[in-house]
């Protein structure tokens, strides 16, 4: 399991520089969809106070009413459309959040940062412990725990099947484990 150094070293190298949201909160219900919208909302704070990256944090467009800017604010009820996936596509995951249409052909240089991207995301995983969950709003995900995608394909197969913002795109990763819920999450606002 990564250390804080590690963790935060990963998640600034992958997502300081992409339109993100990276937060972790505490995991306080036993259906961990109760723990999400506080986690939108800012309301909490990462437990063991590791880096937070998120862009919307001082946005006008947050303070003016929808705390949870740039997401919608979704109910409980409305987290049905998450899949499960294993931690490798989630590792795979979290390098094409890296694009803005979500596709590996977009990331920026990726056959030369190829094992340090996936050494990264792998990172990030691995904080939540070998017994955490990963889900993804993503289609590719429908039907199998094992999604590819590095695979070519169009956006709208990658893309979530629940938009969690009203921005042109969105995708996330939300991966749970008995005491944390970790959220990230990548946007296309053009």
């Amino acid at each position: 399991m990564p250390d804080r150094n590690q963790w935060n070293a990963a998640a600034v190298r992958m997502f300081d520089d992409v339109y993100s949201f990276v937060r972790t909160g505490p995991r306080k219900h036993g259906d961990w969809r109760h723990d999400l919208p506080p986690i939108l909302t800012r309301e909490v704070e990462d437990p063991r106070g590791w880096v937070e990256l998120d862009w919307d944090k001082d946005s006008e467009e947050r303070t003016e009413g929808n705390t949870a800017f740039p997401f919608k604010n979704l109910t409980v009820e409305q987290l049905t459309g998450l899949y499960e996936i294993e931690p490798e596509p989630a590792a795979h995951l979290l390098v094409t959040l890296l694009s803005e249409w979500f596709t590996i052909k977009g990331v920026w240089n990726f056959e030369e940062r190829e094992e340090q991207l996936l050494s990264d995301a792998r990172t990030l995983v691995a904080r939540y412990g070998p017994d955490s969950a990963c889900y993804t709003p993503s289609g590719l995900a429908r039907t199998t725990k094992h999604p590819d995608f590095f695979r070519e394909s169009d956006r709208n197969s990658v893309s979530g099947d629940i938009p969690f913002t009203d921005l042109m795109g969105d995708l996330g990763l939300i991966v749970v484990s008995d005491t944390e819920v970790g959220v990230f999450w990548a946007f296309n606002d053009e």
